[in-house]
């Protein structure tokens, strides 16, 4: 009903938290360490909490995405394709990074301010 507030999902909340955090976790540890206990860690618990976020979701009386808007194919395609895009540009800004640290020779700071208009 428009104008009238939703109530909130703490607990989706913070699984969602959960879930985000220890894959940022699990993604700045590869970059310093290999597959050490820590990052197999990180992983489990992400994959853990995704799994807890589900269920948490198809229970809460007013969930933070209703799971019957996965099912609707006019709702699905565009998040599947905002995903996929989202991965290229991102990637895009990630292998140019590096490319001009690695093998134009540039410092961090200069790598960022090339790729600053894309």
């Amino acid at each position: 009903v428009p104008g009238r507030a939703r109530p909130l999902d703490p607990a989706g909340q913070v699984a969602a938290a959960a879930v985000l955090t220890a894959t940022a976790f699990a993604a700045t540890a590869a970059g310093n360490r290999d597959w050490s206990a820590d990052f197999v860690v990180a992983v489990g618990a992400a994959g853990l909490g995704l799994a807890a976020l589900v269920v948490t979701e198809r229970r809460a009386r007013a969930p933070m995405l209703p799971p019957q808007l996965l099912g609707a194919r006019a709702f699905l395609a565009p998040i599947l394709l905002g995903g996929l895009l989202s991965f290229g540009v991102y990637g895009g800004l990630f292998v140019l990074s590096a490319y001009f640290q690695l093998s134009r020779g540039l410092p961090v700071a200069a790598a960022g301010l090339a790729i600053l208009p894309f």
